[in-house]
Order: structure tokens, then sequence, then C-alpha cells
């Protein structure tokens, strides 16, 4: 005989930020743009937070997974405003600048950590004109830099040796520049594998500005046009992807989703509080994002608010995770751990933040099998802010036992299940990670359940 039973479960996903001192040891510094290759090791651009465009030549990293940060200001890069900072390795990692005084961009690169750094690239953004806007790594050899035009293109490199050579991409390979002028937009692309996405802003000749979508799937080698008008007012914007189809786009205080590869967006009509300066997808963890709300200083950057929210439906539904705090940027690394930049206040122990869930030294971490594969379980959807159902079936007719443990080990319910019998219990547990037990003869399945 078949036995299903279904048991609805408050349960949940418990996160949590760190404070930590971000090195920088002026009041009103704030990171501005960060690169984690790991859960180790985190490179951030330094700003002023009083005056956006102060170019103080600054960043700061961290080799302890973000419990001691060091600022490193780099004189040898004067005059260079940092629009971007990619990590290819754990030690190595690159930055690009615009320099205000002569106009041109630069690649740089520093191959011990952040302590000194070099120019690479020295082909590249050599044009008074030119302005490299994004670079990214696909992993330690793979990298590409997007750039304004020049020359009549997309100014656009691509090395696959770690930047010690980079290649620009020719016209025949990009999509022309729509006239009268279309140019990057710096904190405007993304990848996932081996696809790259950038949004560029185009200017109409009366001064108004809509955005488009061009792609790669070959690490920035050949690029066509994904969408050719995407909403921009002439304020921030964000793009993120989680695969190859879905992403999220903010403008104007606007959140966007595509489920196309970023062909077709739409506003999101999401419940809950979202939080507008920046946002990133959860690694491993499909439909779950984390948003962050701080005050970058700057007046084409818009805030809806100060603080951060979870959504585990693709943007659908926000939950809080805490208010009136000033998160700036953001780099998920895995479905447990990320870094998160804020705003120091000089007393040397702010500014910047570790995202975890905590999860460690719970009772359990994974879901356990033993014995019969006759007994089935299964729990969804997890983590949720609700209910959770978790169905088991057996062929066997012998009673089963469900414990619920927390990671203290303790059983903090119990219960045995009859044939065909319906249990709803768990509303007056706390929030955190818990471990559903279903027993049944010599044969168990343990699930692990959390609440957010």
């Amino acid at each position: 005989m078949a036995v299903v039973t279904l048991l609805s479960i408050f349960q949940s996903a418990q996160a949590q930020w760190r404070t930590e001192f971000s090195g920088l040891s002026t009041a009103q510094r704030a990171l501005y743009e960060m690169s984690a290759p790991d859960t180790r090791n985190c490179y951030a651009i330094a700003y002023d937070q009083t005056d956006f465009y102060n170019y103080i030549n600054q960043v700061t990293v961290t080799h302890d997974g973000g419990r001691t940060w060091s600022a490193v200001t780099i004189d040898s890069l004067e005059h260079n405003s940092f629009t971007d900072i990619a990590a290819s390795s754990a030690r190595v990692v690159h930055l690009i600048g615009w320099n205000s005084v002569t106009g041109g961009g630069n690649v740089f690169r520093s191959m011990d950590g952040g302590a000194s750094w070099s120019r690479e690239a020295a082909n590249a953004f050599t044009d008074p004109a030119s302005f490299p806007d994004n670079i990214l790594f696909f992993n330690p050899r793979d990298g590409v830099v997007f750039g304004d035009p020049t020359g009549g293109y997309f100014e656009i490199y691509t090395t696959s040796n770690g930047g010690n050579t980079w290649t620009r991409v020719p016209s025949t390979d990009i999509p022309a520049p729509m006239a009268p002028y279309e140019e990057g937009s710096p904190r405007q692309m993304d990848q996932y594998k081996n696809t790259v996405w950038a949004q560029t802003v185009v200017v109409n000749a009366n001064g108004s500005t809509y955005g488009r979508i061009l792609r790669s799937d070959d690490k920035g080698l050949h690029w066509y046009v994904k969408c050719p008008n995407i909403t921009l007012a002439p304020t921030d914007a964000r793009m993120r992807f989680r695969d190859e189809n879905v992403g999220l786009y903010k403008n104007n205080g606007i959140l966007y989703r595509t489920r196309d590869g970023g062909a077709t967006w739409n506003p999101v009509n999401y419940s809950g509080t979202w939080f507008s300066c920046d946002f990133d997808n959860v690694p491993g963890r499909p439909g779950v994002w984390i948003s962050t709300g701080g005050d970058i200083a700057d007046s084409y950057l818009s805030a809806n608010g100060l603080g951060s929210s979870i959504s585990y439906d693709d943007g659908d539904t926000w939950h809080t995770l805490d208010t009136a705090v000033d998160h700036t940027c953001l780099n998920m690394v895995n479905s447990a751990f990320g870094f998160g930049g804020g705003i120091t206040s000089g007393s040397g122990n702010d500014g910047a933040f570790v995202y975890s869930i905590a999860n460690n030294n719970s009772y359990r971490l994974t879901s356990v099998d033993r014995g019969s594969a006759a007994l089935s379980a299964n729990v969804f959807p997890n983590p949720s802010g609700s209910t959770f159902n978790l169905q088991v079936s057996s062929q066997d007719d012998q009673k089963m036992y469900v414990n619920v443990i927390d990671v203290h080990g303790r059983t903090v319910y119990s219960m045995i299940t009859q044939t065909e019998q319906y249990l709803v219990f768990g509303n007056d547990l706390s929030a955190g990670v818990y471990m559903v037990e279903v027993k049944q003869g010599d044969s168990m399945k343990t699930l692990r359940v959390v609440k957010y």
C-alpha cells in the first residue's frame, strides 16, 4: 500500500551581515565596485562619499574572508578615475581607469594581491577619446574589456593569457554604433559561463537616451544585438544575470526582468522592499537574489532607502534583512557567502560587510538517505517565507516517525504519522536552520530546511 503524508512546516532561511573595518581610515570613504574570486579574497574600488568624482586612487583588499581589509593608495595611477575592477584569481586583479588629464584609458594589473600595480594592454585605449567602461574575467586566462567607440566602432579587447596581451575585436564582429552617438556604460556588463552582456547608451539628436544590449556567447570575440531598445533614463542602471536566460535590470528606481536572455524586459510588480543601490544573484541557488540600499553621493546613482533584502522567486517578493544600514556594492561568491561594501564612519570598525547563511556548526548540512528506496521524501519550496510542504511516500505500511531537529541537535518537535494523515505544525518554531527526519523501520530520509 502506498502511504503519502503532507506536512506543512513553517521554516526558513537565516542570514546575517557581519560588519568589518574596510581599511579606509578617513571618514566617509566608501566602496563602489568589488570583485571576489573566492570566499577569502575580495578587491574593491574606494571613493569619496562626499564627492563621487574626487579621484582618490584607492582600492581595498581582503585575503582572509573579509575579517581584515587593507587600503592601498596607488600613487602611480594618479589622474586615473577607476571605473571597474576584476579579479581573475586569488592574487591577480585587473583595474581599468580613465585619465582625467590626458584623456584615454588604461588597464592595470596586480599580481601580488593588490600590493603593487603596473600597466598592461599598452596598445589599448590610447586615443584621447577612449574610455574603458567594464572589465571581467571568465577564468584566470580569458577576459574582456568593453569601451566607448573610437575609430567608428566599440573599443573592445580580449585576452586569452591572463592579460599579458590584449587584442582588439575587429569592427566586423561588433554591431556598429547607433547614430548620432552611442557609448558604453560603466557597471553595465555581466557574464554567465562564456556568455557576456553589455548595455550601451544611445544619445538621440534631441538629447534623449535609450539603451541597447549587446551580447557575446564566446567570451567577447563576436557580438550581436540582443535587445535593440531598453528603457534608460539619465540615471543609474544595473544589470545582472543568473543564467543564460534570466536576469534583472534596474533603471530610474524601476526593476525589470528578462526570461529570454535579455531580448525583452518587463517591469517586476514585486512585493516587499527592493533596495535599488545594487543587487546580485546567489550562485547555486536559482531564483535567489540579494538587494542593497546605500547613499553613494552621486545624483546619477539612485537609492530608494538604506538596508538590504532577499528574494527567493527572481524578484517577485523581497524580504527585508535590515534597514537604515548603508550598503553600497555587493558580490555574492557562492550559495552562502558574499562581500558587501559600505561607508566608513572613521571609527575604524565599519565600512565593509560579509554576508553568510547561518549554517556553520549546524546539526547536519545536507540531506541524508539510509535504507530502503521505497521511502521517499521531498520538501518544497525550500527555502520559503511561508510554509514548507514535505511529501513522504512509501510502499511499506509501517508507521513513519517525523522529528524536527535544530542546529544544536535538539529535537524540537516529534510526531508519528499514520496512513493518509494530514499534519500541520511548526508555527511556533523560531527562524533558523532545521533538519526534518523521516524514519520508517530501518529506512530514514533527512531534509535540511531553512526559514528566512
